[in-house]
């Protein structure tokens, strides 16, 4: 590990890389009128509520170091008192690192996220900065040094070490440290038409007051390319799970076929079919990228659990999405991130597009989960649309969740189905104007106590950059829904005027 921290100091040290830091400080202020700032039943009456919101944004993209870093905390004050559900600091954070270490042998990744998520699927749901009913801080992080040896055009070998964490802040849901390590050994540029891989990995989460748990697997797949643009896969293992499981099936045999079509550089479809210790599986990608357009569409099932969602990235990333939208116009990697990010600030999209809630739980699940959404660029406009679908299936005892839940409600979560979508559209009414429309639709369901929730926001935005260094935005939203085991309905009415200054 010394070594490891000393090759990365001395690549930060490096000129090359200290060249290629871009750093952006900003602060916006921000004014809003709210008549139910904690989204509850009872409206807690109209409030101005000021924001002071001092930002940093860092990035790097050199040969040997690629970095990003973005991070804004939110102070909030209350024309009135402060009304329960609300907090006066709120903060984001978002921050990854791929560094070659040593290069073609020593590769490290990292990232560290603060962010506030929801806690139940069947709470109200927002995106704003001040509500705290039903969201938690959640704090993840995760290193992975990565070492890699090539056999000549034969094989290469790789053998990397995970130390993550997550810490969710709540008592119920407990923070959790996890290990995982993982060896691979796959075929080398000798084989074109044939490959091969052999893959081993081992995993255990430490949680607060529950039992430590383990994952072990280990899979071996073959490749055949058919053509050039078409390619068929064959792939099989065994699974092997270590918790206080609903039923005896907790390992088995695994196998997958597929095939994968590339018919242009911009189009992808891949599917497989197959078979796990939990029953059938099958994934499905599409992707398609033309001039004006980027499509995407996938579908998986795989065990999962809460905290592993939390340290994987968002499975519809907004800004991953207006990336490859962008690409033709703006070729540059480094120039085009900065071209979205302030695109999104403009536009107010959020860096994920509305998915299936991550709510806190301590059990493993079965999740089967379906992704679409598309971009489309006009001369002048914008348009993003998504929607999803997901069903999560308990494969661990509820008692695991009675520090959540209680005991009588620790079945609230056995079996919960969840859908919802979002449409937006960005019209640029000059060089410095646009207006945005924006709607979401979430619903939840718990098929376990035949429960329901619902949630609807709809906004609309205009914004104007005044000049080169500030921004203006006014908007109004309005937030619909019902919540909770007997479906109290809540709405918020907001209108707010925000002011970006970049520094």
């Amino acid at each position: 590990m010394r070594l490891l921290v000393s090759a990365l100091a001395t690549l930060l040290a490096a000129p090359s890389a200290r060249a290629d830091w871009v750093i952006a400080p900003s602060v916006a202020v921000r004014e809003t009128w709210t008549d139910n700032a904690s989204l509850t039943s009872r409206k807690s009456g109209s409030q101005w509520v000021t924001e002071l919101s001092p930002g940093l944004r860092v990035t790097n993209r050199t040969p040997r170091l690629e970095a990003a870093l973005d991070y804004r905390v939110n102070a909030l004050n209350y024309s009135g008192e402060r009304p329960s559900g609300t907090d006066r600091v709120t903060q984001q954070l978002s921050a990854a690192l791929h560094a070659k270490a040593v290069p073609d042998t020593l590769f490290v990744d990292a990232d560290y996220h603060i962010s506030l998520q929801p806690v139940s699927a069947f709470g109200p749901q927002t995106q704003n900065d001040y509500t705290t009913t039903n969201r938690q801080e959640v704090r993840s992080w995760r290193v992975n040094p990565v070492l890699m040896h090539q056999f000549g055009a034969f094989a290469t070998a790789q053998a990397s070490y995970t130390r993550d964490a997550v810490d969710g802040g709540n008592i119920g849901l407990g923070s959790s440290e996890g290990d995982a390590l993982l060896l691979s050994l796959s075929s080398g540029a000798r084989f074109q038409k044939v490959t091969w891989g052999l893959t081993a990995s081992s995993q255990n989460v430490d949680t607060a007051a529950l039992p430590q748990t383990h994952s072990r697997a280990v899979n071996a797949n073959l490749g055949w390319s058919v053509t050039r643009q078409l390619r068929w896969t064959l792939s099989g293992g065994y699974d092997r799970y270590t918790y206080d499981a609903l039923s005896d099936k907790t390992e088995g045999a695994s196998w997958s076929t597929g095939l994968s079509w590339t018919p242009s550089g911009r189009t992808t479809i891949e599917g497989t079919l197959g078979r796990r210790y939990y029953g059938d599986s099958y994934s499905f990608r599409l992707t398609h990228r033309s001039r004006r357009t980027v499509w995407n569409v996938s579908y998986g099932d795989d065990v999962t659990s809460t905290r592993a969602q939390f340290l994987l990235p968002s499975t519809v990333d907004t800004a991953a999405l207006l990336n490859q939208m962008f690409m033709a116009n703006y070729p540059d990697p480094l120039q085009r991130a900065l071209v979205v990010a302030a695109y999104m600030a403009a536009t107010g999209l959020p860096p994920s597009l509305p998915n299936s809630v991550n709510y806190f739980s301590n059990r493993y699940v079965l999740q089967k989960q379906l992704n679409a959404s598309v971009a489309l660029r006009a001369s002048r406009s914008t348009a993003v649309l998504s929607v999803y679908r997901t069903r999560r299936e308990a494969l661990t005892q509820g008692t695991a969740d009675s520090p959540l839940l209680g005991s009588n409600n620790f079945s609230l979560n056995d079996n919960v189905s969840q859908g919802g979508g979002s449409a937006s559209l960005n019209y640029q009414v000059s060089g410095r104007t646009q207006v945005s429309l924006s709607s979401t639709f979430m619903r939840a369901e718990s098929l376990s106590l035949d429960l329901r929730s619902r949630s609807r926001t709809m906004s609309v935005s205009a914004s104007h950059q005044f000049g080169r260094s500030t921004h203006g935005t006014v908007s109004a939203r309005r937030t619909n829904g019902n919540a909770g085991l007997s479906a109290t309905p809540y709405t918020e009415n907001s209108v707010s005027a925000q002011l970006t200054f970049q520094l």
